[in-house]
């Protein structure tokens, strides 16, 4: 039986290098404001109650608001857990649907509240686009992530469709090492 492992399993690995600089302490609280951020960023993109923002992640999360009602026209997916039926791995991306400027095709978007850019996140991208293929039959236009700024100014918007090839291709290599190792 083919194991199936999510896209975060598969490139832990290389992003744990990438953290290995970065005290615990430091990165233990960047974890905590990482998943209160996005849970509320899932709460507001579907709509839903939001009771209250923890100062941690508030200027975080005024920057998402920000660029979100600026930019989003119709939500499609939000944190939705996705299969791919050929490759055998799993994934959540953050969101798929339409921003303003877009006729009828979707764009993916994994929201970020690291500062720094990482390598891995156009591997998990491209994971995510072929997810959504694979998953729902949508084809994403625009693939990219959002860092929403800590201190609530303008989000970064850093697009990654004309790697997303490669970056598949990446993908697939390091899914087939995490087989390996993981046999």
């Amino acid at each position: 039986m083919i194991s199936t492992p999510s896209v975060t399993e598969v490139l832990r690995i290389y992003q744990e290098t990438q953290l290995r600089k970065v005290s615990p302490t430091v990165l233990l609280e960047a974890q905590e404001r990482g998943q209160d951020f996005h849970r509320l960023a899932a709460l507001y993109a579907q709509s839903l109650w939001i009771e209250d923002v923890p100062e941690s992640c508030a200027g975080y999360f005024q920057s998402f608001t920000r660029w979100f009602d600026a930019m989003v026209v119709e939500v499609d997916v939000v944190e939705q857990r996705l299969v791919h039926k050929v490759f055998h791995y799993t994934g959540t991306p953050d969101f798929i649907g339409r921003l303003k400027g877009d006729i009828a095709n979707r764009t993916l978007i994994d929201w970020k509240t690291p500062q720094t850019f990482s390598q891995t996140w156009r591997l998990q991208l491209a994971a995510y686009e072929q997810l959504a293929k694979s998953s729902l039959a949508v084809g994403c236009l625009r693939v990219a992530s959002l860092q929403p700024h800590p201190k609530g100014k303008r989000a970064k918007f850093r697009e990654y469709t004309a790697s997303l090839l490669s970056d598949f291709k990446v993908f697939l290599a390091a899914l087939t090492v995490w087989r390996f190792l993981n046999a």
